[in-house]
């Protein structure tokens, strides 16, 4: 597996996207929240919940974007 190709490089930003993802998911369900911009007084786009559903659905992505990616990679040689 060479991670020094196209599908590599995408395998490395998927596991970027997912792992921003998980932390945007995990810090908008606590105090440090409003460091992401994140308030309950807010429109819903700038909520908590909604942070957690952006990291969710951004980790979700990058999830299906590293498993196609591995598959090439794997099946590529």
């Amino acid at each position: 597996m060479d991670l020094s190709t196209p599908a590599g490089y995408t395998l490395i930003g998927a596991a970027a996207l997912v792992v921003g993802g998980l932390v945007v998911l995990g810090v908008a369900g606590t105090r440090l929240a409003p460091a992401l911009g994140m308030r309950e007084d807010a429109p819903w786009w700038f909520t908590p919940a909604s942070g957690r559903t952006h990291g969710l659905v951004a980790a979700y992505l990058g999830g299906l974007l590293a498993i196609g990616a591995s598959i090439h990679l794997f099946v590529a040689g």
